[in-house]
């Protein structure tokens, strides 16, 4: 066990070496941490299933009967006289403790001191749960837990004659064990087990909970309102007083979408159009219709078409429902064909890998919340231009920093499209003004509407 504690502490000093020093977390990186996230309750749980089976019981017959575990680890109990048997429990069970202490020390001062990994652990759903970093909080400041760690290193330091015994009786592994348990971290429990280290915890853990309070409620607050000025200019919308694309043109664009394809559009009549910085306001993604997805198959041969996340779809699908998009009331199903736009630009990417992947990864979000934070390392919920972000592993992306957050605009989708290699999207069609624009004109118009505001030739 010790061993795969210092394995686990190893690969997550790996892992954060990978997330850069500006905290974006790499979509890519997010299983890792899910894997990390699980191997460390693994751990966890079989350090507590050895602790269990060397509990230290025999403490609670010393005291009075009705006294709960807490009021036994806070008496003193240098003047008992431990047999062979409790002092071998209780060196088994100070060894477990030790390295639970450790792991969680290792895992909340990496955690507290990188804010992104950290949030990335609060969010993460693993096992129905959530919210692992204040779950690990509040166990490495727990008052109890430390408290009974204490007392039991206390005891052993008191029966040092029966250990020595042992020793001198061949029990000479006992002499490592012992060493092991000389540790700085050991010796800081000792000291917190006197008053005002009983004192200093209770308000560390105080504190903790405060901190993790305040953070909550700021990040309510600010998503909240975000989300009602949001849902306040969404529905200021006069787009149907305006010229749009005809339906008949949305028609043939519908009749010609692969999937995969991404969708960057522009509504004059939207006021959201008018705040999202840029000239494109709104970002989608092609799933694709029955025929497409049944040629489309996984990495192992499976068809994408059978994946129930795709079959629980399939009537809306067949009803022209092909392009997923992220809107205020959440993330739907629709038909291109139903779109009041002034400007359309089909995207399509120059590499068709994994493309039943990349599909089933979007088509996940389907039903999930928008993300009014607007933050692109938040991967449960996301905005219009976040989809295809979280969705194409291994796309390099433009993102900017923002009031503290890692944002992707509409535009920073669309500086990916281009003639250059490095660029991992094509132009396919293009309206502009309700008009489409010839082939030939199409791809210097895009730029120059593109780098006005956001900077065409800034990618990657």
């Amino acid at each position: 066990m010790d061993s795969s504690a210092q394995t686990l502490m190893h690969d997550t000093v790996t892992l954060v070496a990978k997330i850069p020093e500006s905290g974006l977390i790499p979509p890519a990186l997010e299983p890792e941490i899910t894997l990390l996230i699980r191997r460390f309750y693994d751990l966890k749980t079989e350090l507590k299933s050895f602790s269990s089976s060397n509990s230290r019981q025999f403490l609670l017959s010393l005291f009075l009967p009705g006294h709960n575990s807490e009021e036994v680890y806070a008496a003193d109990i240098r003047g008992f006289k431990a047999d062979d048997s409790q002092y071998l429990e209780t060196l088994f069970g100070c060894l477990s403790d030790l390295l639970v202490y450790e792991v969680l020390r290792f895992f909340y001062h990496v955690l507290d001191n990188r804010s992104e990994l950290k949030d990335k652990w609060e969010e993460l759903e693993i096992d129905n749960q959530t919210h692992h970093f204040t779950r690990l909080g509040a166990e490495w400041l727990s008052r109890q837990g430390r408290a009974r760690f204490a007392k039991s290193l206390i005891l052993l330091q008191s029966n040092q004659s029966t250990g020595n015994a042992l020793i001198a009786g061949g029990a000479l592994y006992l002499t490592a064990l012992l060493d092991r348990l000389d540790t700085p971290l050991a010796q800081e429990t000792i000291k917190s087990s006197s008053f005002w280290g009983q004192v200093s915890t209770a308000f560390q853990e105080f504190l903790f909970a405060l901190k993790i309070r305040k953070g909550k409620w700021l990040n309510w607050a600010e998503y909240n309102l975000s989300k009602l000025f949001g849902n306040i200019a969404g529905s200021i919308n006069i787009q149907d007083l305006l010229k749009s694309i005809p339906e008949s043109e949305l028609k043939s664009v519908h009749q010609n979408l692969k999937p995969g394809d991404i969708l960057v559009e522009k509504t004059a009549g939207a006021i959201t159009d008018s705040i999202i910085p840029g000239h494109f306001g709104h970002v989608a993604m092609v799933i694709g219709n029955i025929n497409q997805l049944s040629d489309l198959k996984f990495a192992n041969g499976d068809h994408l078409i059978k994946h129930q996340e795709i079959v629980k779809l399939l009537p809306q699908i067949e009803s022209g429902k092909t392009v997923l998009e992220a809107i205020r009331p959440g993330i739907r199903l629709h038909d291109i064909r139903d779109w009041k736009i002034t400007d359309l630009a089909i995207l399509r990417p120059k590499n068709s890998n994994n493309l039943a992947e990349t599909i089933l990864k979007a088509i996940r979000y389907n039903n999930t919340r928008y993300d009014f934070a607007f933050d692109v390392n938040t991967s449960s919920i996301v905005v219009c231009s976040e989809l295809p972000y979280q969705s194409y592993q291994g796309m390099r992306f433009r993102t900017k920093k923002t009031a503290g957050r890692h944002t992707i605009t509409p535009d920073d989708i669309a500086v990916m499209a281009g003639t250059e290699a490095f660029r991992p999207l094509e132009l396919i069609r293009f309206y502009h003004n309700t008009k489409e624009i010839s082939e030939s004109k199409m791809l210097p118009l895009y730029i120059r509407l593109v780098d006005k505001d956001s900077q065409y030739w800034n990618y990657p």
